[in-house]
């Protein structure tokens, strides 16, 4: 795609400056080395004993598979359509591809991370020192315990008011609709983020409420 070198399938994917670009967006927050072949990124994954059977590595290949197929697919339109997506373009398809498919797969329990709230922890995980949000100051397992003792929304929206001035971030509380698994509780919730709090209105939290429905 650099047209810079013949098209191999190592350049292609590791080797190419777009295709470099698009693989340090996303590695190091799971800890992969930089490759330049099919085989050392794949050995480095299932040999990396950080990864093997953890939550990291169903990040990690997810991340590899993702990417792959995202880049080979900008390579036949660049060829056969001649439509150039930026490199800042592919790297969101492949984050919100992730994403999505990431819904599907909720926490195993209200003391554990859902891969969701992982990716976003390891996406940037310097985000909680760096920002002005209280989300480092919060304890997720503590507010999503005090949701889950409320019986209407009124008593939800009450249980929430301290954070009303939007003192949390967005992904904060998608991490927390992400980790809800009632229904109507992450309706709830919902509500409260777009209406009380007035955070600006995310497509992806209301899909992922939406998806919970579909499952319930």
């Amino acid at each position: 795609m650099c047209s810079q070198e013949p098209e191999t399938l190592d350049h292609l994917f590791f080797g190419c400056s777009f295709s470099s670009g698009i693989w340090g967006a996303f590695s190091v927050g799971l800890g992969l080395q930089p490759s330049h072949s099919l085989l050392s990124v794949a050995g480095s994954i299932s040999g990396n004993s950080a990864l093997c059977g953890s939550a990291k590595g169903v990040l990690a290949r997810l991340h590899f598979q993702v990417s792959i197929y995202q880049l080979w697919k900008e390579r036949n339109s660049r060829i056969f359509t001649s439509t150039f997506a930026s490199m800042a373009s592919t790297r969101s398809v492949i984050d919100r591809t992730i994403r999505d498919r990431l819904l599907s797969f909720p926490a195993a329990n209200v003391s554990s991370p859902s891969l969701l709230e992982l990716y976003f922890l390891l996406l940037s995980p310097a985000m909680y020192e760096r920002s002005a949000h209280l989300d480092h100051k919060v304890d997720m397992d503590e507010l999503l315990d005090s949701i889950h003792q409320t019986q209407n929304e009124e008593e939800l929206f009450a249980q929430l008011s301290s954070y009303k001035d939007r003192r949390l971030s967005i992904r904060f509380m998608v991490s927390l609709l992400s980790r809800e698994n009632n229904w109507h509780k992450s309706l709830a919730l919902l509500d409260w983020v777009h209406e009380e709090a007035k955070y600006t209105p995310s497509v992806f939290a209301f899909n992922m409420v939406s998806s919970k429905r579909v499952k319930s």
